[in-house]
């Protein structure tokens, strides 16, 4: 079971001050959402998926202070398989910086000049652990960074080393990609360390060419490369873009990262993360532009590529505290997945599971953040058949999938409106409503139902259902709304 994070507030209090507070909304808005039984897109089973940092594995530079992370830890488990099924990427910066110290050299701590940490077998074996009790898959980044390159070359020893020593844990379908966010090494490891796409091209080459011969099944990622909202690839007028190396290496999996704002961490900002950036249509508008311009890349320079949101949360630079770890996030965070659906990413990988302010779960006692409530119920709910679905008010986004397991329609609408809305649908009928609050948009409490969600967090999953029967639904303002639905009058896309 995963942990509570309240202690002695009264349950009864919470609930009857919350939904009094809600009655005193007394304005609404009439929204109404077109559905048409139109599949647009399909997601893999595995489409939200999450990281976790190396930073917090060995050490390396991360956005807090907090300790080693235990990758065994029965809450840890927990809490991933209630997100099964899952890619879990062990990635990020200090990727490019650790050295792998082999099984043959346990006992040494010689670390080669062009490596700034340290991962040893120890961390592999409860890695193994977490990846079998959760029934999730491995993606893991592997070293493009000064260590492994020679001249130019990326030598494979590192990987051999690897998978020599963790036949089982690395064996295909274990997913690699190479490096993390490529077109900023100018950034994270200085001017004179940032290669050219030409260069990052041969070493995807001969990374792929290594595997291939190892087994034909193993699939290479790349180049993770970030794009910021409204400026799109930092540093591309000087350095290039990733599109050059998608047209001419044409790789398995194209991934690229994206945040839609930056925490106040961050020395550089083009939107900082604030609760009212958050509910600022134009944030989900830029969303719109980015995605849309990557899958058009996709399309003309290699159709062939699979594309994932390799990395992606609330804020770079670690989140916002007090506010990517609270319910207004889980706003963000849904309408976010249903953006990202729409335009043929097949994956979205959340940083992070755990760790700093954006994480599903908090580092210190691993409760979780509504997020991570926000998250199960997606999984649980969401299908992989991306259907055509619209709404006639900015504010209330509205996206449709194939329900799991199920011919019904699963619509999710959410409310950025300060006000309720009524809501009606065309070819729609609503059936079962779970309706997604918060005591306020800052705190750490989120209700289901009426239903504080950190009472539903254990397997088997008891979804609080209720059932509709208006053909107009009143949606409380600030909420997230998953509404089981019939198509009416038209072909169901569902079916079959």
């Amino acid at each position: 079971m995963v942990k509570h994070h309240y202690k002695s507030i009264s349950v009864a209090t919470i609930v009857s001050v919350f939904f009094a507070s809600q009655i005193l909304s007394t304005n609404t808005k009439n929204v109404k959402v077109n559905f048409e039984p139109e599949v647009i897109g399909e997601v893999s089973p595995e489409y939200l998926s999450v990281a976790i940092d190396l930073a917090i594995i060995v050490e390396g530079a991360w956005w807090q202070d907090e300790d080693v992370l235990q990758l065994n830890h029965p809450d840890l488990m927990a809490a991933a398989k209630l997100l099964s099924p899952a890619w879990i990427r062990i990635g990020g910066t200090e990727a490019d910086n650790v050295y792998y110290q082999s099984n043959n050299n346990i006992s040494s701590d010689y670390r080669p000049f062009g490596y700034g940490s340290t991962i040893r077998p120890e961390a592999f074996y409860q890695l193994q652990q977490l990846l079998d009790y959760s029934n999730n898959q491995l993606m893991y980044t592997l070293n493009a960074g000064p260590g492994p390159r020679r001249d130019g070359e990326w030598k494979e020893y590192q990987l051999a080393n690897l998978i020599m020593d963790f036949p089982f844990l690395f064996a295909a379908p274990s997913l690699f990609e190479l490096g993390n966010e490529i077109g900023s090494f100018w950034f994270s490891h200085g001017f004179e360390e940032q290669i050219s796409w030409e260069t990052y091209g041969q070493n995807y080459e001969d990374a792929k060419d290594y595997l291939q011969q190892l087994n034909p099944n193993y699939l290479l990622a790349g180049p993770a490369n970030a794009f910021w909202p409204y400026l799109g690839e930092p540093g591309s007028t000087l350095f290039g873009s990733s599109f050059e190396f998608l047209e001419q290496h044409k790789p398995d999996i194209f991934t690229w990262h994206y945040y839609p704002s930056q925490s106040k961490r961050c020395p550089i900002r083009t939107l900082t993360n604030t609760v009212s950036a958050l509910l600022d249509p134009g944030l989900y508008t830029e969303t719109h532009r980015q995605a849309a311009w990557v899958q058009e890349q996709i399309n003309t320079l290699s159709p062939q590529s699979k594309l994932w949101l390799g990395e992606s949360g609330p804020a770079q630079c670690g989140g916002q505290p007090q506010i990517s770890d609270r319910f207004v996030n889980s706003l963000w965070w849904l309408s976010h997945l249903g953006i990202m659906a729409q335009y043929g990413n097949e994956v979205v990988i959340r940083q992070s599971l755990i760790g700093s302010d954006y994480g599903l779960l908090q580092h210190d006692d691993f409760s979780p953040n509504p997020d991570f409530y926000a998250s199960v119920l997606w999984k649980k709910l969401m299908g992989e058949k991306v259907l055509k679905v619209s709404s006639n008010d900015q504010r209330l986004m509205a996206f449709a999938h194939c329900e799991k397991r199920s011919d019904q329609i699963m619509l999710l609408a959410v409310n950025i409106n300060d006000e309720p809305v009524n809501l009606s649908l065309n070819n729609l009928t609503m059936n079962e409503l779970i309706s997604g609050t918060g005591l306020n948009l800052t705190s750490r409490i989120t209700f289901l139902n009426r239903q504080i969600a950190e009472t539903l967090n254990k397997l088997p999953l008891i979804m609080p259902w209720q059932t509709l029967e208006a053909e107009i639904l009143t949606l409380p303002p600030h909420s997230y709304n998953f509404i089981r639905s019939q198509v009416t009058g038209s072909t169901n896309p569902c079916s079959h």
